[in-house]
């Protein structure tokens, strides 16, 4: 399936925008608003793989936000969520994930491989900006979402098709699959089962 303009609704561009906003920086009060907002009008109409996923991950965040609002010390909560974030994208923690395409396309897993110089120039060929804090590399699954939601935003569905294939389909599924496997909060579990969500819809 590939990318084309009669399947790209405004809920379906926001989602993106949802799930590429959590993989670039810790939540705050606004996102945090944002997602319960969504949870209570999630995404409807996907393709069947796609939809499951997608209400899975709602029905998750949901759970989180419960949570969250039933704490009893809420700021502690969210510092076990800024701690999360750490360890699954930052690669803070024994064990933590390293979601960068360097390092799941190469065995000895180390950044800055050719996969993040193949990133950069293809970015450095568009109008997209990377984040000025954000230090992580260019190939990182935060900025690979992110300029591929920019990619569908400007309508070049051609180039956002060829970017998924080439960068984001050989290894984005299994570091999903790995962000699940090491998150205790479930926050972020919801976030990574949307963008499920997103690669099998427009996969």
């Amino acid at each position: 399936m590939t990318i084309e303009a009669g399947r790209i609704t405004t809920q379906l561009l926001d989602v993106m925008d949802l799930v590429s906003r959590a993989f670039m920086i810790e939540v705050d009060d606004a996102y945090l608003e944002k997602v319960r907002a969504y949870v209570q009008v999630p995404i409807t109409g996907l393709v069947p793989d796609a939809q499951k996923y997608a209400e899975r991950g709602a029905h998750q965040l949901d759970s989180a936000l419960k949570a969250y609002d039933k704490a009893d010390d809420k700021p502690l909560w969210r510092d076990y969520l800024d701690a999360s974030y750490a360890e699954l994208f930052l690669g803070v923690a024994p064990k933590a994930t390293e979601p960068v395409e360097s390092c799941y396309m190469n065995d000895e897993r180390v950044l800055y491989a050719e996969q993040f110089f193949q990133v950069k120039e293809i970015i450095e060929k568009t109008d997209y900006q990377v984040p000025a804090n954000f230090h992580e590399p260019v190939d990182h699954i935060a900025i690979e979402f992110a300029f591929f939601a920019h990619l569908v935003h400007a309508g070049a569905y051609d180039k956002a098709n060829d970017f998924r294939a080439t960068h984001m389909d050989p290894w984005v599924q299994s570091a999903l699959s790995d962000m699940i496997d090491r998150d205790d909060m479930g926050f972020y579990t919801g976030i990574a089962n949307l963008a499920r969500a997103i690669m099998i819809e427009l996969g």
